[in-house]
């Protein structure tokens, strides 16, 4: 899944963190005040609410969350 992230400070992305097992982030494409990246969903991943923070050079982020269905 392809999901999009807008906000400020989000230049030199390393990585984003998830508070739970069952999904990673690869093939980020950064432009603008934003960026793409694919969500890997793994067929054991826990169904619900999933916290995430992005991780740049510099900054941690607020945490947001991603829900599994």
């Amino acid at each position: 899944m392809e999901v999009e992230f807008h906000g400020s400070f989000l230049e030199s992305l390393k990585e984003i963190v998830f508070s739970r097992p069952g999904i990673k982030a690869a093939g980020f494409t950064a432009y603008g005040n934003g960026f793409k990246v694919k969500f890997q969903i793994a067929n054991d991943c826990p169904l619900g609410e999933h916290v995430l923070r992005v991780r740049t050079a510099t900054a941690l982020s607020d945490a947001v969350t991603f829900w599994v269905s």
